[in-house]
């Protein structure tokens, strides 16, 4: 994209720290261990320390449901909330999450514009 962003200046986070095949099988997972809280305090303590160890200046949440829960746990708002794409500033980073089905993203084009536009207006100038 032409950022000129290293590896270590993003990270990519889901609301959950393991994968399934698909949201079928996630929702049967979660229903085995009942939706308990601590799968929740489990994922926002990964979420937390990720972010802590790798000390982004970016941040795409996957899906909704990721970057919902990630402005729940830092307790910010938003400063974008549309139909496909979501932003928001936390500290020193940015974090843009997209609206997705099936794992595809739904608007892969605006989601492009999201990181552009605010990512070298904002963080990119931060870059040494």
């Amino acid at each position: 994209m032409g950022l000129g962003i290293q590896f270590s200046q993003a990270v990519k986070i889901n609301q959950f720290p393991f994968a399934t095949s698909d949201e079928k099988n996630l929702n049967k997972l979660l229903d085995k261990y009942g939706r308990s809280h601590k799968l929740y305090y489990l994922s926002k303590k990964f979420v937390l320390q990720t972010i802590e160890d790798v000390k982004p200046n970016l941040i795409i949440c996957e899906g909704k449901s990721s970057f919902d829960r990630l402005k729940n746990i830092l307790q910010a708002e938003p400063v974008e909330y549309n139909e496909n794409t979501y932003v928001l500033y936390h500290n020193n980073y940015l974090a843009i999450g997209y609206k997705r089905h099936l794992s595809f993203i739904k608007d892969k084009e605006e989601l492009k514009e999201k990181i552009m536009m605010y990512y070298k207006k904002i963080a990119a100038p931060k870059m040494v």
